[in-house]
């Protein structure tokens, strides 16, 4: 026979599992929780003096180059051009204004984001899930767009590139929650969940227009199979049309104008064997989504489960697989946290009082994967801050708006050597293509490559005008601080829209052409379309170690 004693302890254990993974979560710990796990995280991001980009800086500069053209009072989609909605940019302007036109911005932006996203989550956990798992919720969701790597990537892999692909994922994973996930009672009517929905789908158009298209699909599909949603059917179709109707207003029609251009020059990805290439070089988390959406197509045919679950698990594993299908990550169906998130809710139950131990252990294991992603989110964060700390092995920045930007050393003088030796510059590229599998140039010679273009400008005459340059992206106007041309393509890529030469050219007083690109094709490209325009209208061709300067005969016109 077992003594008192033995009987109390299991029933109190058992009491105070309840309390965190049943019951429904109290606001205070909650809030609590959730600000630590933020606070902590923004802090190893902001914290040290450094800011590290291992892979694809340039990528980041885009967002900066950006920014930039808001600074300028430049209008998006009529005085510079790109498919991307132009939210992540006026985050970085945003941050400009707590620490100046700088790389700092950047930073700022992000935690920006993930401060909206950390309060959106909790709102939405808050009445859906118990103590623990909300509070793994809330840090997740701020987590992936505060981590400084791409979803899917290595937690090696110390990159900014695509940060508005995070804070997509994101705002995607919490409107998955309240879309599918009933809540606790009817605080104030359900206006908080339709508040937070409707400004995240708002912004979700202006980040990019994919992440919006999976929203809005999720809002059809939660309209036709999500009780709590179809209860307030009619606020939900009201906020919905009042979306539509903004995504088509004629203030939006230049952004929707880049959106169809891009389309119809092919920018749309639809390789299906592509994508099923990507989804197999993921097997483990495409067998654990799979056994999902059997598991609630099985509840549901049993009868034990509203064909809510099975829908939305299925909505959610093929918005992941489209999705993944126009990112540049090769894994990483983000969605599939959101998934275990849904399963634990139907494993919690009815909340009624006599749960089995065994129920416990349930939940705890449906916790498993959110957990092992969130710790994931976490190294990466404390390897950025070490690196960041240490700043070894590092070549820095050390003054204008990029001070304090790091990217990994090299070799100095390659430039030098490939000048004297070799006729063909793309030979550079081609090895560094050879030798990382894409990137065609490493981050020290990009880096070394725009600080031989600022050198460029430091003569007096050239210290005014506006600069074109022949690759991926165009970060000088913000490096030099000049105003950027006005009619030019934010990023250059070869299956987006080209523009005519005088629209892209027209307001530049100089032109770069680099040796030394960040893709050899899109510098091909550009020289093969507007060489004859540069022939017409630009006298002076100065060579310097990695750049072609063209010089404009006239200057024609100028940004104010």
């Amino acid at each position: 026979m077992t003594s008192a004693s033995e009987q109390i302890g299991p029933t109190r254990a058992e009491a105070r599992w309840r309390s965190i993974l049943v019951d429904d979560a109290p606001p205070l710990p909650l809030a609590v929780a959730s600000l630590v796990v933020f606070l902590a995280a923004a802090w190893l991001l902001a914290s040290p003096s450094l800011i590290v980009s291992r892979h694809m800086t340039w990528d980041m500069l885009f967002n900066l180059a950006g920014a930039w053209h808001l600074v300028n009072g430049h209008e998006p989609h009529v005085d510079f051009h790109d498919p991307l909605g132009s939210l992540s940019f006026y985050l970085s302007k945003i941050g400009f204004l707590i620490t100046g036109p700088s790389v700092g911005g950047f930073i700022v932006g992000e935690i920006i984001a993930a401060t909206a996203i950390c309060v959106a989550a909790f709102v939405a956990a808050l009445r859906r899930l118990p103590l623990l798992p909300a509070a793994v919720f809330v840090g997740y969701s701020s987590l992936l767009i505060l981590m400084p790597t791409n979803v899917g990537d290595s937690v090696h892999d110390i990159t900014f590139a695509m940060s508005y692909n995070t804070l997509g994922w994101a705002a995607l994973g919490v409107l998955s929650l309240i879309f599918f996930v009933p809540p606790r009672g009817e605080a104030m009517g359900g206006w908080p969940d339709l508040v937070v929905a409707t400004l995240l789908i708002l912004a979700l158009y202006d980040l990019k227009i994919t992440y919006f298209g999976a929203a809005m699909a999720e809002l059809a599909v939660a309209l036709a199979v999500s009780e709590p949603i179809r209860r307030h059917a009619r606020r939900w179709l009201i906020a919905g049309a009042a979306i539509s109707l903004h995504a088509i207003a004629p203030y939006n029609w230049p952004y929707l104008a880049d959106i169809f251009t891009a389309i119809e020059a092919g920018a749309v990805n639809n390789d299906i064997r592509a994508l099923t290439v990507r989804l197999f070089d993921n097997v483990p988390e495409l067998s654990l989504v799979a056994i999902a959406a059997l598991t609630a197509l099985g509840l549901w045919r049993s009868g034990d489960i509203p064909l809510r679950l099975p829908a939305a698990v299925i909505l959610l594993v093929v918005t992941a697989a489209a999705m993944l299908s126009q990112n540049t990550q090769t894994q990483g169906l983000t969605l599939s946290v959101t998934i275990a998130f849904l399963l634990y809710d139907y494993f919690r139950g009815n909340r009624s009082e006599g749960r089995a131990p065994a129920r416990l252990w349930i939940l705890v294991a449906a916790l498993v994967f959110p957990l092992i992603v969130m710790s994931k989110q976490a190294a990466n964060l404390a390897i950025y801050y070490r690196q960041a700390s240490l700043g070894k092995d590092l070549f820095v920045f050390d003054k204008g708006p990029l001070r304090g930007l790091a990217v990994p050393a090299g070799r100095p003088g390659l430039f030098d050597a490939l000048n004297r030796n070799v006729a063909d510059y793309t030979l550079l590229n081609r090895i560094r293509s050879v030798e990382t599998g894409d990137q065609e140039i490493s981050q020290f010679e990009y880096a070394r490559t725009l600080l031989d273009a600022a050198q460029l400008f430091e003569a007096p005459d050239r210290r005014a005008g506006s600069i074109v340059l022949f690759d991926q992206v165009n970060p000088l106007p913000f490096i030099l601080q000049r105003a950027p041309a006005r009619g030019v393509s934010l990023w250059l890529a070869p299956h987006f829209p080209w523009l005519d030469a005088e629209d892209m050219l027209g307001d530049a007083s100089y032109v770069l052409v680099p040796k030394f690109s960040t893709s050899i094709a899109v510098t091909r490209l550009a020289v093969d379309k507007y060489t004859p325009y540069l022939d017409r209208h630009f006298s002076e061709r100065i060579e310097s170690r990695s750049w072609f300067l063209y010089v404009r005969k006239t200057p024609r016109r100028f940004s104010p």
